[in-house]
């Protein structure tokens, strides 16, 4: 996968958002997925739980909230995404 972003001046340094690419590379991929009932957001969630630890290779700890100006790294977001999976019954606890 290749990730094409644009970068913005900021008074701290450059700064882009590349994990708008990722989730579009799930989204290609949750259209192709050979059950057509699966939740978009469980492809998400799966893509995350396989590709984090790559992604923070590459220098993408976790997604950038604005609300907060931080980053929340990658098993925060898993863990949020999991317990609402499973709020909203598309997942068993464990």
């Amino acid at each position: 996968m290749m990730f094409a972003t644009t970068a913005v001046a900021t008074p701290d340094g450059a700064r882009t958002i590349c994990t708008t690419q990722w989730m579009i590379y799930h989204a290609i991929e949750a259209r192709y997925q050979t059950s057509p009932t699966e939740a978009r957001f469980l492809v998400y969630l799966r893509g995350l739980e396989r590709d984090n630890a790559y992604l923070s290779q590459l220098g993408f700890p976790g997604i950038y909230d604005p609300l907060t100006d931080q980053v929340v790294e990658w098993k925060d977001v898993i863990s949020k995404m999991r317990s609402a999976a499973i709020g909203a019954g598309m997942l068993k606890a464990d």
